[in-house]
């Protein structure tokens, strides 16, 4: 291929890499402060995709001003689930608490499909079809907006965490919870608004998403896959390292389905994620464990 052909590739796939950025920092937030891993994580993508869709099908809003609406719904849901589903188990075992996260997806997944069925749906706007040309790449626009909320918005809840009492206090919980009680901190409420935040950003991730890729049921399964590695590779609980592993694992899918094929894309992002964590298991921004 042309060098032009490769820097359009990347650039697109970078793009993208800001919306994952966007899922992975709401799941690694939960991880990081409640330490529990969310197999429901995609579902609620998903959902906030289809939320963000119907509002535009229906009302006429545009998907990147729905998130006007799915962010304090969402972030409601996020609470509730979190408050009757995860808080009473979350001194059971390890295994209870992957069981039911996994189970809740696979409910979310199901009445999904009996609700809309498995057809393929996206927003098509008036500016679905529109690219900028930058030095001669054209840079499809929808993405290019998408990237930056996406951007903005971890950069608000990096302000949040760092600059806000509340913030404060989610940090305090995620270094040590007793130590944080011994404090005066609410740590239970505190888990109620860390699941809510990563829910919130998770959906709204899927208002910006919707208006270049599509929805259905099951690919919530996918993105939720994706999510993890991202995590992992990054570093679980670290910021930072989910929003450098969003980018290097969309540039290797982009790269991947150009050299290999569209359907197997994924194996260049799973072989830089295992050879990655074989020099560094803690992942990039992990700390080593001694």
């Amino acid at each position: 291929m042309e060098a032009s052909t490769w820097i359009q590739l990347i650039v697109s796939s970078l793009l993208l890499g800001g919306v994952y950025a966007m899922v992975a920092v709401g799941l690694t937030l939960i991880f990081g402060v409640i330490k529990i891993v969310n197999f429901a994580h995609g579902q609620f993508l998903m959902l906030g995709m289809f939320s963000s869709f119907f509002l535009w099908l229906i009302f006429g809003i545009d998907p990147f001003l729905s998130m006007v609406f799915v962010l304090p719904i969402f972030f409601i849901v996020g609470v509730a689930v979190q408050r009757l589903l995860i808080q009473p188990i979350l001194n059971a075992p390890d295994y209870a608490q992957i069981f039911l996260t996994l189970g809740l997806s696979i409910i979310i997944e199901n009445l999904a499909l009996l609700a809309w069925s498995a057809d393929f749906r996206t927003a098509r706007t008036s500016y679905s079809m529109y690219s900028i040309d930058v030095l001669g790449i054209a840079v499809s626009y929808p993405r290019l907006i998408a990237c930056i909320a996406s951007l903005v918005s971890v950069a608000a809840l990096t302000f949040l965490l760092k600059r806000t009492d509340l913030g404060k206090a989610i940090r305090a919980t995620s270094m040590d919870r007793y130590a944080a009680q011994l404090m005066g901190i609410n740590v239970n409420r505190i888990y109620l608004y860390s699941f809510g935040i990563g829910i919130a950003m998770t959906a709204c991730a899927g208002c910006f998403l919707i208006t270049f890729y599509f929805t259905q049921p099951l690919m919530g399964s996918m993105f939720g896959v994706i999510s993890f590695i991202i995590v992992v590779l990054g570093g679980l609980g670290s910021i930072a390292g989910a929003l450098v592993g969003s980018f290097i694992i969309a540039v290797s899918e982009g790269i991947g389905g150009t050299l290999i094929a569209s359907e197997a894309k994924s194996l260049a992002a799973f072989a830089i994620f295992i050879l990655i964590l074989i020099v560094r298991p803690q992942g990039l921004f992990g700390e080593r464990i001694s």
